[in-house]
């Protein structure tokens, strides 16, 4: 017998200014989960409204070609998340950057990056539609999958930026933060996720549905009262006490040689004063010296007798280069770099920054297009280091992440496999003015400390500096712009996490789950969801 075909009767698609609303508005309702809102808890049902426009897509769309409604899937992805990353980056337009070349590119920028990132959500919201739409998997199961792989896909590679990724937001609710331990950050988005697709069913026509809340209430609960429990049977650990100096220098300031001495006096002061507080180990703020302090004559020796004068090792960060043969040719790499002192004042070794700022530090695919390499925006054309360096601190062990590098689990991780019981950020974070950014950038450098069990120092030109222990917990955390000095006893690993262990599992489980959902999609047909049916 022939199908009726859909008529009006049926045909219950959301007309586009539903659509278009539901996505702002759940755009708009997780960013509220992050600084400066930070409603933590609607992180758990601010994907909501996007997740009903795509099931009512999915259901309408189950007898009729991709093409007639796979624009609209893809556009309320896109809508949801050029809301999202605007509210979360709008700070890239005060961004702090004196030597940018054309200074109103910061708003097409912004404009850019923001819809680059919302690319990956528009992704997700179509293959999500057109997998429920043929197949039918359950959204628990669909959604924290297709996520996950789109958030591990804008993390890879030269353009790789996972700012923002959801698991985020649960970092100041520390008994979800506990996750991570076992799951890592894509775990906790994975399962903020899978908590936003249980609570769909109640709000759908029907009235309340005793069998999708318990699951809601248990698939929440269980995990944060695991993570409670962890939190109380927290033990106290051996620490290494560190000093944290923020100079507070600005980026108009720091390259004029007129002020280098001043530079240099302000740190040593603040270096000085954590020494006499019992520090084990002192640390300044990535580009903290404002010259080629390796190579400098007149300044790497005062350095060298200022440590030796204390007798307290040092980490600072520094520009640095080095001349590379390349062939017949030689060229200048010049490097992000932290470099360390012994408690004698003796250079030990440095470590490059691996993980650089696109566009901020190099411009993507640089080295493969010869024309890219003359782009100039005022980027600082530094070149990747590929060495991971532990430091030795006396009798333990810690890794150097400079910036940004502390938002990327997969390196904090391969510290820790490599022996480190600490972890050191050192970032120049005055780049992000008075906005949100500073606060986002921390919070996500603090996930890196749950995941490895790893305590973490972490030091800021501007601030924010602090010191976090193996569960997330803060100390001797610094405002922003002021120039001052940070002490903290930073907890040192005992053990391994799970994640540490099996590294990151939910990413791996999603690069094999997600392709073959896909493939299911291609094979079985269109035999989605029936009409009518109720989600949940």
């Amino acid at each position: 017998m022939k199908r009726p075909e859909v008529g009006p009767a049926l045909d219950h698609r959301p007309g586009r200014a539903v659509l278009l609303g539901k996505s702002l508005l759940a755009g708009g309702l997780l960013a509220t989960s992050f600084p400066p809102f930070d409603l933590t808890f609607v992180a758990f049902v601010g994907l909501v409204p996007l997740l009903g426009v795509l099931e009512d897509l999915a259901r309408t769309g189950r007898d009729r070609p991709l093409r007639d409604w796979g624009g609209s899937a893809f556009l309320s992805g896109m809508v949801t998340g050029f809301v999202y990353f605007l509210a979360l980056l709008w700070w890239i337009v005060v961004l702090d950057a004196p030597s940018l070349t054309i200074p109103w590119v910061r708003y097409p920028g912004t404009l850019a990056i923001v819809g680059y990132l919302a690319l990956f959500h528009g992704i997700f919201a179509l293959a999500y539609a057109w997998i429920r739409a043929r197949v039918g998997t359950p959204p628990a199961f669909l959604a924290p999958l297709l996520w996950t792989i789109c958030d591990l896909a804008r993390a890879r590679g030269q353009l790789a930026f996972p700012w923002g990724e959801l698991g985020y937001s649960q970092v100041p609710f520390l008994p979800a933060l506990q996750i991570a331990a076992v799951l890592g950050l894509r775990g906790i988005t994975a399962w903020t996720v899978l908590v936003n697709t249980l609570a769909l069913p109640l709000t759908r026509p029907g009235g309340f549905r005793f069998r999708p809340a318990l699951w809601l209430l248990l698939v929440f609960g269980l995990p944060v009262a695991g993570g409670a429990l962890r939190l109380a049977r927290s033990t106290e650990r051996p620490t290494a006490r560190v000093a944290l100096v923020q100079p507070d220098v600005g980026n108009d300031e720091k390259w004029d040689p007129a002020r280098r001495a001043e530079i240099f006096e302000n740190m040593a002061s603040l270096t000085r004063a954590g020494v006499e507080a019992g520090a084990d180990l002192v640390v300044w703020p990535e580009t903290a010296a404002p010259c080629y302090l390796l190579k400098d004559r007149t300044w790497r020796p005062w350095v060298e007798e200022l440590v030796a004068e204390g007798g307290t090792p040092l980490l600072a960060g520094m520009p640095d280069y080095e001349i590379v043969e390349d062939g017949e040719e030689r060229r200048v790499a010049y490097r992000n770099t932290g470099a360390f002192f012994d408690g004698t004042g003796r250079f030990v070794d440095r470590m490059y920054k691996i993980q650089l700022v696109p566009f901020g530090e190099r411009v993507p695919f640089s080295d493969w297009i010869g024309a890219l390499d003359r782009v100039d925006f005022g980027e600082a054309d530094f070149i990747p280091g590929t060495r991971f360096v532990l430091f030795d601190g006396g009798g333990w062990k810690f890794g150097n992440l400079v910036c940004f590098e502390a938002i990327f689990p997969h390196l904090t991780r391969r510290y820790a496999v490599d022996g480190a019981e600490m972890l050191v950020n050192i970032t120049n974070d005055s780049w992000f003015g008075a906005g949100s950014g500073a606060e986002q950038h921390a919070r996500m450098a603090v996930a890196r400390c749950v995941e490895t069990g790893c305590g973490m120092a972490r030091c800021a030109n501007s601030g924010i500096s602090l010191g976090a222990d193996p569960y997330g917990r803060i100390t001797g955390r610094t405002p922003l712009f002021e120039r001052t000095l940070s002490v903290v006893d930073v907890p040192l690993r005992r053990g391994w996490t799970p994640y540490v262990r099996l590294g990151d599992w939910i990413a791996r489980l999603s690069l094999v789950g997600a392709p073959l959902l896909i493939v299911a999609a291609f094979l079985r047909g269109r035999k989605g969801v029936p009409p009518g049916r109720a989600v949940g």
